[in-house]
């Protein structure tokens, strides 16, 4: 069979089963598609966490306070116990590592910023002149914070792209005063526009000094402590010093969380594996649901058998059969005339046969 013929047979066997043609053929563009989806999905969750990650920083090291068991839960808030503050102290501490390059203590709140008739609520960063190079961030006018004692409040601040445009609009901001609450900071830098990035929008941030947000909001809590090590081989190292520096700081007791970038995109990866699952079992129901269905292999039922008359002609001395339908009562009513005319006739009587084969009655002798 030539391909020709192949392609012929093909094409009738298609054409004598259309709906069974129509399923398949559905069956194999969802799995199709499905196929698509799933690489689409994945590819975009995981240019989406790189993409994040990298605005947040490189060879990134992350420490919060409290600690978080397995359950993601502290202890000691199930004991009515409150966990103990990272402080500017405990940031500074951590430069003891040698896996450690640079810090950036963080302390947020909110605040009511101010110029000339124009106010809005904003969100107040507290850091150090480390976060622009932590972070990645753009300036688009001015400088950063100066690089000073972290324990130094300094007066200044700097602007995100919204705020600068909501405050100042097409006013230079540069050396101009920014009321924030009942203080006063002298903008000395604006950001370049950046969008949101991990939950924060950088556009609408102002930031100031730690020791001056400490001042603002009247605490001395950190929010949590950016750590850079200095290279990726190093993070692992600079985690368990972090642990460590901390431990000490807090009297041998272990309450705070240390994160790192690549635990993360782990907790990513579990997600998008179970993505994955779930579109690959939807791509196995579709080409389930086009399988052929199993041909049935039980025998036709078998006819009855017909009865039919069979009688001998002592004439020509064989068999004759009437192979129309008849009933019983017929069957008998014939075999009684049969055996009339036989009786009438010279020739001795041949008992008639009746059956009910279907196949050719075997020629029966004179007795």
């Amino acid at each position: 069979m030539n391909f020709t013929d192949t392609l012929t047979f093909a094409s009738a066997s298609l054409r004598g089963a259309r709906t069974r043609t129509l399923l398949m053929m559905l069956a194999m563009s969802i799995g199709v598609a499905a196929g698509v989806v799933l690489t689409a999905l994945g590819e975009g969750a995981r240019r989406y966490v790189v993409g994040q990650f990298s605005s947040l920083g490189s060879n990134l090291v992350i420490v919060l306070p409290g600690r978080s068991e397995t359950a993601g839960v502290n202890p000691g808030m199930l004991l009515g116990q409150t966990s103990r503050d990272l402080v500017l102290e405990d940031a500074q501490a951590l430069l003891r590592s040698p896996a450690i390059r640079r810090i950036a203590p963080l302390t947020i709140g909110a605040a009511q910023a101010a110029h000339g008739s124009l106010n809005r609520e904003v969100v107040v960063m507290g850091t150090t002149a480390n976060m622009l190079e932590i972070r990645h961030m753009d300036l688009a006018q001015g400088r950063f914070l100066p690089q000073v004692d972290p324990r130094l409040a300094s007066p200044v601040c700097v602007l995100g792209a919204t705020i600068k445009k909501e405050l100042f609009g097409s006013k230079p901001a540069i050396g101009a005063w920014l009321r924030l609450g009942d203080r006063r900071y002298r903008v000395v830098g604006v950001l370049a526009e950046q969008g949101e990035s991990m939950g924060m929008n950088s556009d609408e941030l102002v930031i100031i000094p730690v020791a001056s947000a400490h001042m603002l909001f009247n605490s001395q809590a950190l929010f949590r402590i950016l750590v850079e090590a200095k290279n990726r081989d190093m993070i692992e190292v600079a985690k368990h010093d972090a642990e460590q520096i901390i431990k000490e700081q807090h009297g041998g007791e272990l309450d705070v969380t240390v994160i790192t970038q690549d635990a993360v995109l782990a907790t990513f990866d579990r997600i998008l594996r179970a993505l994955t699952l779930t579109v690959a079992s939807i791509a196995a129901i579709s080409h389930r649901a086009g399988r052929k269905p199993a041909i049935s292999r039980r025998k036709p039922p078998a006819k009855k058998p017909r009865p039919f008359i069979a009688f001998f002609d002592p004439v020509n001395h064989a068999t004759q059969r009437n192979n129309c339908p008849a009933s019983p009562s017929e069957i008998a009513l014939m075999a009684d005339l049969d055996a009339v005319l036989v009786r009438s006739l010279a020739t001795p009587a041949i008992p008639c046969a009746v059956t009910t084969q279907t196949t050719d009655a075997v020629a029966l002798q004179p007795g």
